[in-house]
């Protein structure tokens, strides 16, 4: 049974690589098939006569893993990934003739909850931040603070920047999406072009931005913006928080949902409409402390005498 299994996600591997898949995407749904086919076998069963039994069966397998500390190993968002990509590879196996039918086509998903996103700095405090990196002293990590806050990029296609990527005549940037996302073009602010000049005089290899083995540009960064907003006294941000923050000054200035839904290259737009409910959260906050029906009694009375 290990043998035939094996085969097919050879097979499998085969068919995704000769597809439209990037390498991050085949790699997530090699996993996907691989865990399932294990799970099946434990459990004695043929996957190529599975039911929808099956598929809800591993749905509420995955919810109830728990990890060290007895909290819930994968979040939903996490198991619709997986569902997601189960029935891609059953899709496959129909079409192969290795399964009689795809029971994940019709497995009900989880409810995700919203999850607002934190650690978003405010206009003035993202300046604050931009202003205290010195070109001569930090221009890597000026340069790629400047790259994320200026194109709304994620610090791993940051790192995965080529050189022929980057278009400084033209003033932008082409970022190549290493999982299902389409590739977008991102124009680059007239500072932070000016920025990336000085950079790449001295870094023009292949990829200006790639790390080591040991140490990825991630971490690197936010080992670094620790420091940088203890010493500001601003609100401790990640690489990925100034994405977040990006997109939500756009909405607060005015743009629209789908010209950031486009900017950020989300596939979905209610991946970008959660920036809202932040802008909502804000709001609310000023109401409260400022609204005259929020104060207390004794202040409205003062007042309304």
């Amino acid at each position: 049974m290990i043998k035939i299994e094996k085969k097919v996600l050879k097979k499998y591997k085969t068919h995704l690589e000769s597809g439209n898949y990037k390498p991050r995407g085949i790699e997530g749904k090699l996993a996907a098939a691989r865990d399932f086919l294990n799970y099946l076998e434990d459990s004695g069963k043929d996957y190529r006569v599975t039911c929808i039994k099956d598929s809800e069966g591993y749905r509420e397998y995955l919810s109830l893993l728990t990890g060290k500390d007895g909290s819930s190993r994968y979040r939903p968002a996490t198991i619709n990934v997986v569902l997601a990509n189960l029935k891609t590879f059953y899709s496959y196996l129909v079409s192969a003739g290795d399964a009689d039918k795809n029971p994940f086509a019709s497995t009900w998903r989880l409810k995700e909850p919203v999850r607002i996103p934190k650690n978003i700095l405010s206009v003035k405090e993202m300046g604050k931040l931009l202003s205290s990196l010195k070109v001569k002293e930090e221009l890597k990590l000026k340069t790629v603070i400047e790259l994320l806050y200026s194109t709304g990029m994620r610090i791993s296609e940051v790192e995965n920047l080529k050189l022929c990527d980057i278009n400084l005549e033209g003033g932008y940037i082409t970022i190549k999406d290493d999982k299902n996302r389409q590739d977008r073009t991102a124009p680059l602010c007239e500072y932070t072009q000016k920025v990336l000049v000085l950079y790449l005089r001295n870094h023009n290899q292949e990829k200006p931005f790639l790390m080591g083995q040991k140490r990825t540009l991630n971490r690197w960064i936010n080992d670094r913006l620790k420091k940088k907003t203890e010493e500001l006294k601003i609100p401790f941000i990640t690489c990925h928080s100034i994405r977040h923050t990006i997109a939500t000054h756009l909405l607060s200035s005015g743009a629209g949902l789908r010209e950031v839904q486009e900017f950020l290259g989300h596939k979905k737009i209610k991946n970008t409409e959660v920036y809202t409910r932040v802008l909502t959260e804000d709001l609310k906050k000023v109401i409260e402390t400022n609204h005259p029906r929020e104060r207390p009694e004794g202040e409205q009375r003062n007042e309304a005498g």
